[in-house]
């Protein structure tokens, strides 16, 4: 629009909040460590033929079993019984054992099975750029379903959908994980804090 903004002093009407849905309020903390992680020397299967096939995989650089915290999978439908956690990881054990923490192992984003000699034409993903995975894991659609939105803001728009009432919000920069196709849009926090309004928008 061209047409110039000019103020009328009448105080702009309260807009009316949405009535409760009767939901206990949750959040979803994202942190992107944007380094490099060998997952599996973090969480490593145990009790089950997936431990075999990873110390053979993993020869000379495996975790032993007598070195990890025991995280007790039983009462879920893996393939493993128990998994080990590196020994460092103390506080996502105790987070894990009072049923505040999720692993999700094994998600990636490669589109079928492949091997070495086979995956540059296997798969759609830069598996060996470092940026293009930090963008991958955030969208995580290897398939390109909805090639604009990544794996939170498309949690937020079923929500959405559901008519609950979501916010995102992002410290720093823009997050490509929680772009969604609802709004209103991510709220971002930078080094400065939270921005004051801008009661005067022309200057």
């Amino acid at each position: 629009s061209s047409n110039t903004v000019v103020k009328n002093g009448q105080p702009r009407l309260p807009v009316p909040d949405s009535p409760p849905k009767g939901v206990p309020y949750k959040a979803v903390v994202y942190i992107m460590l944007t380094g490099g992680a060998d997952s599996f020397n973090m969480l490593v299967p145990m009790r089950c033929s997936t431990y075999y096939d990873y110390i053979r995989i993993r020869r000379g650089v495996e975790q032993r079993t007598n070195s990890l915290l025991k995280l007790d999978a039983t009462d879920s439908n893996q393939t493993c019984s128990f998994y080990g956690l590196h020994s460092k990881l103390k506080t996502a054990e105790q987070l894990y054992n009072s049923r505040d923490l999720l692993f999700f192992a094994n998600a990636g984003v490669l589109t079928k099975p492949t091997d070495k000699h086979s995956y540059a034409k296997d798969t759609l993903s830069r598996l060996f750029a470092h940026n293009h995975m930090q963008r991958e894991i955030q969208h995580l659609d290897p398939h390109l379903v909805d090639a604009r939105t990544g794996v939170l803001g498309r949690m937020s728009d079923a929500l959405t959908r559901e008519g609950l009432k979501v916010h995102r919000f992002n410290i720093h920069d823009r997050a490509e994980g929680l772009e969604g196709n609802y709004r209103p849009d991510p709220f971002i926090v930078d080094a400065s804090g939270i921005p004051l309004f801008n009661e005067n928008p022309s200057t």
